[in-house]
């Protein structure tokens, strides 16, 4: 596409002594883009023309990295590459080889020790937006350059994501200094909808989303948008979708992380609410309250996604923990009514209990009675999480937040759960 052609051309451009312009490349394009057909004939191009090539990849966890590869391989298998590269498979070491020219891709987990011990001539960090300003800065200035130092002028880093919500520092951080100019060996690439055009219209999809007319019209994208304001906004608009002013300080909620260790699951609550996109998370949340009755919230899994969601709690449920409950709306309103009809014991919140669990919660944060483990999942939530009024019921509200607040409904469940449920005889130990 167009696009792709103008950042890979712009990119890669030479100085006279044949050395790469810019040492960064920073992208940020809404979902549906094409980033894989742009990030990985990048990567492949680099292996195949230089001998003994190290070029390293990541996303937003390990995982991500290796289901994005897989995805590439599909193309590069169905490609004239695919006579001269072998992918590779293991648990530890999943990427791509080229024998004639012994040039490898990697993939690989977030953190410091990822290009430990290499000369990585390319790395590209892919969605950055969860990557927290510590993690993205420890990654880059910590791990990546340092490792590149002796490639000055043949060495890149690619960062690629779409916009991203209040918890996102480190790329809003980039982003804040490509838009001033102020980092030198910076190019800076940006599609998204200017704010004063409307977000539906599909005119206005045509002006700014860089694959419309190419690989996806404006009526695609219109039928696949997720429910939430915020979620279209941000992935598919490509707007950064900061609550201007926060519902809860983080600060304040970063006070209340502790070390957790949770009681038996017979003696906790258990909160689920399931995601509304196949990009945003699913998440369930175990509560409890400690000897002195203060609220105790501990995340036992979230992931992209739905299709884990109804296995999980049929495990948890087998194990008899005190009570298991999620929020009366959403997508969370099917899952529970196909648990339901399998005849498990799962209540279902209704708006003015909701508002009871909300204003509980509230000033239990307010009060500083309540713990938790310092989830990043529910630190996202609470960054974007806002209120909806109807009536005299408050509580927190999907449409509103900034964002995904499924962390925190879950948690908020998973409260409900343990103060509403019946206690119920202990069950043996199961491992989650």
């Amino acid at each position: 596409m167009p696009w792709q052609r103008q950042v890979l051309e712009t990119a890669t451009e030479l100085d006279e002594r044949g050395r790469f312009v810019y040492d960064t490349v920073l992208v940020t394009v809404p979902r549906q883009s094409g980033k894989t057909t742009l990030v990985w004939p990048l990567m492949l191009w680099w292996a195949i023309t230089r001998p003994r090539a190290t070029v390293f990849y990541t996303a937003q966890t390990g995982k991500d990295a290796r289901d994005r590869f897989r995805d590439a391989s599909k193309l590069i298998e169905s490609s004239p590459f695919a006579s001269v590269t072998r992918a590779r498979w293991s648990a530890g070491d999943t990427g791509l080889d080229v024998p004639l020219n012994g040039s490898v891709i990697r993939t690989f987990s977030p953190g410091m020790a990822a290009v430990h011990g290499s000369t990585p001539g390319l790395v590209v960090l892919d969605e950055i937006f969860a990557f927290t300003d510590e993690l993205g800065t420890a990654m880059l200035d910590g791990a990546i350059r340092p490792a590149q130092q002796t490639l000055t002028g043949r060495a890149q880093v690619w960062l690629i994501s779409t916009a991203g919500d209040a918890t996102s520092t480190f790329m809003r951080r980039l982003v804040d200094e490509a838009r001033a100019g102020t980092r030198q060996g910076l190019a800076y690439f940006e599609w998204s909808r200017p704010a004063d055009l409307d977000p539906y219209e599909p005119a206005t999809l045509e002006a700014f989303h860089p694959a419309v007319g190419h690989t996806v019209t404006a009526a695609d994208l219109l039928k696949i948008r997720p429910s939430s304001h915020a979620a279209w906004l941000r992935a598919f608009c490509n707007n950064w979708i900061d609550a201007a002013e926060p519902l809860i300080s983080l600060d304040d909620w970063d006070s209340l992380a502790t070390d957790l260790t949770p009681p038996p699951l017979h003696s906790i609550g258990i909160g689920y609410e399931a995601a509304d996109s196949p990009d945003s998370l699913s998440a369930v949340f175990a509560a409890w309250r400690d000897d002195a009755r203060r609220p105790c919230l501990a995340l036992m899994h979230a992931a992209p996604g739905t299709t884990w969601l109804q296995p999980l709690l049929r495990r948890i449920h087998a194990a008899k923990p005190k009570g298991i409950a999620a929020d009366d709306g959403g997508t969370s309103r099917a899952i529970t009514a196909a648990l339901v009809r399998d005849e498990l014991d799962v209540a279902s919140i209704g708006a003015r209990d909701a508002a009871t669990c909300t204003a509980e919660l509230l000033d239990a944060i307010a009060n500083k009675q309540l713990r938790h483990d310092g989830s990043q999942s529910m630190r996202r939530s609470i960054a974007v999480a806002q209120l909806q009024r109807r009536g005299d019921v408050v509580r927190f509200s999907r449409s509103r937040s900034t964002g995904s607040i499924s962390a925190l409904l879950a948690a908020t469940a998973a409260l409900y759960a343990y103060d509403n449920a019946q206690t119920v005889l202990p069950a043996p130990l199961v491992n989650f």
